[in-house]
């Protein structure tokens, strides 16, 4: 044994410190619940994108993320296993385990729970905003992308109606020299 001695043993009553996910809608701080960007090009022209701020996978954007808050709930419970590894001992109860969540009172164990609520919080919102910094192609190239597909249907467009003029005037030439 590494010479840890457990603070409980089995049977023993404990507060547990539990949370329960509540979710809440957080207007998306990129489009302000728009669902969609505008974007000025180079030459002063605006383009409205869809806003991947708030967009999750193949969904359109919704104008708001949801984060969960962690209400705490600690509850009694009553230990059932002890694992002591190299450097914690965790206790394992009916209400859950986790190293550092078992507690001789309550108010120890609503303490340790809103502590860890705060930082599972907090944690969600920093991944918001880091997912729009790591997403693989940015507003900028989707903006880019898309001026440079509506140019070339432009381009396509006034081809094909000139093939289509010109196809009407020989039609008309062959029909009337028959």
């Amino acid at each position: 044994m590494n010479g840890m001695i457990p603070k409980f043993n089995i049977g023993d009553k404990v507060w547990y410190a539990r949370n329960e996910n509540v979710a809440e809608r957080i207007i998306c701080d990129c489009c302000q619940g728009k669902r969609y960007l505008m974007v000025i090009m180079g030459d002063e022209s605006r383009v409205t994108i869809e806003c991947t701020g708030c967009q999750s996978g193949y969904d359109p954007p919704k104008g708001y993320n949801i984060v969960y808050n962690q209400i705490q709930r600690s509850v009694e419970t009553t230990i059932y296993r002890i694992e002591i590894n190299e450097n914690e001992i965790e206790y394992y109860t009916r209400a859950g385990c986790g190293v550092g969540r078992v507690f001789s009172t309550k108010r120890e164990a609503d303490k340790k729970a809103k502590e860890l609520g705060e930082k599972y919080y907090k944690e969600q919102v920093d991944r918001l905003e880091k997912r729009k910094e790591n997403e693989k192609r940015s507003w900028a190239w989707n903006a880019t992308y898309h001026k440079q597909q509506i140019k070339k249907a432009q381009k396509d467009l006034e081809y094909h109606t000139k093939k289509l003029h010109f196809a009407k005037i020989i039609a008309k030439e062959t029909n009337h020299a028959k």
